[in-house]
């Protein structure tokens, strides 16, 4: 196997779906992968990734094209579908994308890659059902799934049923159980926490935070956060340590226009919320 097969396998195997690169990336990678497909024209992996990578700058039709040139050298290769269920995702093709899911799991019943897919294209037809039922799978696989996923099940699962928001925290608890600390599990966990009413649990978790992002912040969104919810006591006295971990800041970093106007906020928020 290839390394360049084998990165694209992996990335069939836990979906990945990666963040927008910048366009200047990609042109390098996709003239990078180019040049050993001049030197190496037969090699299908070498299609697949840059199909990928052309997925990736939105060159739906070149990367199409590639998987075309892939499957006339290789048509066994699990990742050809795969990146034709992603290329169908991105076009907002959810059916189409579903239909090379069930291809690549009828040959592989383990492939967590395909089973993610599994779960945003029933998403996206609202089976939520389904959708859960494969992202669970994905789950409880011995790959280690990526915080963003939990996130994105803890938010869907949050809208469904009465205990939406009691089985969403659990699902983000998981996720924390995998990536202690991970800012957005927190941060969301914290948000369903409010909306239970439980400001106790919410505020352990902002202290959690506090630890680990900057404390200013989160001290003036928590006040915010209970100003809104009429909670006056509990948002003068966050806005008051808000304030005062601003003012511990370097000098130099009050100095800056942008934190100088934070700190004229911050004393107005205090009194406005003066008992």
């Amino acid at each position: 196997m290839t390394p360049a097969l084998a990165a694209v396998l992996l990335a069939g195997a836990c979906l990945g779906i990666p963040a927008p690169a910048p366009h200047g990336d990609l042109h390098e990678r996709i003239a990078e992968v180019s040049a050993r497909i001049g030197a190496t024209p037969r090699v299908a992996s070498l299609y697949v990734e840059r199909a990928d990578l052309h997925r990736r700058h939105g060159d739906h039709d070149e990367a199409l094209a590639d998987l075309s040139r892939a499957e006339a050298l290789e048509g066994e290769l699990l990742s050809i579908p795969f990146i034709r269920a992603l290329v169908a995702l991105d076009q907002k093709r959810p059916e189409v994308a579903l239909e090379w899911a069930e291809k690549i799991i009828e040959r592989d019943p383990a492939h967590a890659g395909a089973e993610e897919i599994r779960f945003r294209c029933r998403l996206a037809t609202h089976e939520y059902a389904a959708a859960f039922e494969s992202v669970e799978r994905v789950l409880v696989s011995d790959l280690a799934p990526r915080p963003d996923l939990f996130a994105l099940y803890a938010r869907e699962r949050a809208l469904r049923g009465d205990d939406g928001v009691t089985a969403a925290l659990a699902i983000l608890e998981r996720g924390l159980l995998r990536s202690p600390g991970h800012p957005e599990l927190e941060r969301n966990a914290q948000a369903l926490e409010v909306r239970a009413g439980n400001w106790a649990a919410a505020e352990q978790r902002l202290q959690r935070r506090v630890a680990r992002e900057r404390a200013d912040l989160l001290w003036e969104e928590w006040a915010e956060t209970n100003a809104a919810a009429g909670r006056k006591a509990a948002a003068f006295e966050a806005a008051e340590r808000a304030l005062a971990t601003w003012k511990a800041l370097p000098p130099r970093v009050r100095a800056r226009p942008v934190e100088q106007t934070r700190g004229e906020r911050l004393a107005l928020l205090i009194e406005g919320l003066q008992p």
